[in-house]
């Protein structure tokens, strides 16, 4: 239980469990104190969406329709629970939900557009690996295998191109993928046909890597005569 001393342009003072504390002002810290009195943050939006503070302070277990999410951004959460007090619109909610649904579950939304695909492209942890070659992370960033050595090096893919919005459907509607979720396609396409003429990705593959490659190239042409 805590109640709010004084409010000042950039802090909080306030009395909780008989001590005077000094926090910052934020969205977040004056929903807690000054409408919860220092108590969880449990809110009903409507039938639909929901928030239940944990006993952690700032950390929400949230739900959109039938999907639940733990999502850490106190202040995002405070300002969406706000608006809908005051204009009962839920909106906001659902864009923070949405955004942190593709983040929570973006390898399993990128898989699904790979499905055609699903026998080169493998998910191994939270790498997506090409044809046992190439492998890009969660931060789009890409590699390849190194010869005869264990492990993989770093390579510099450059995409081109402006990355386009991508919807796709899910259990809460449809979402639009973030961007990097949208450079991650982008290097998985292009290393499922790369171009051996892009002289800055091919300087930096392994001599056999390159010769897989051409061999590759070479039979795809032979088959298409």
């Amino acid at each position: 239980m805590s109640v709010v001393l004084e409010e000042r342009d950039d802090l909080l003072i306030v009395m909780q469990n008989g001590r005077v504390q000094t926090l910052p002002l934020s969205p977040y810290t004056v929903l807690k104190h000054k409408h919860f009195h220092g108590n969880r943050i449990i809110y009903k939006f409507n039938s639909d969406m929901e928030v239940t503070e944990t006993y952690t302070d700032g950390i929400f277990n949230c739900r959109l329709r039938s999907e639940k999410l733990q999502i850490r951004k106190r202040d995002d959460i405070a300002k969406a629970i706000m608006q809908h007090h005051q204009t009962n619109d839920c909106a906001y909610y659902e864009q923070i939900f949405a955004s942190e649904y593709a983040k929570h579950y973006r390898t399993d939304l990128l898989m699904q557009l790979l499905e055609v695909y699903d026998e080169r492209v493998r998910v191994q942890g939270d790498t997506f690996v090409i044809d046992g070659i190439f492998r890009v992370d969660q931060h789009g960033n890409a590699y390849v295998k190194q010869a005869n050595k264990y492990g993989w090096k770093n390579i510099c893919i450059v995409v081109q191109g402006k990355l386009k919005p991508h919807y796709i459907d899910t259990p809460i509607g449809s979402i639009q993928l973030d961007e990097t979720a949208l450079t991650i396609i982008a290097k998985i396409t292009f290393l499922l046909f790369p171009n051996l003429e892009d002289t800055v990705f091919a300087q930096q593959l392994p001599d056999n890597v390159k010769r897989m490659l051409k061999r590759s190239e070479q039979d795809c042409l032979a088959l298409s005569k």
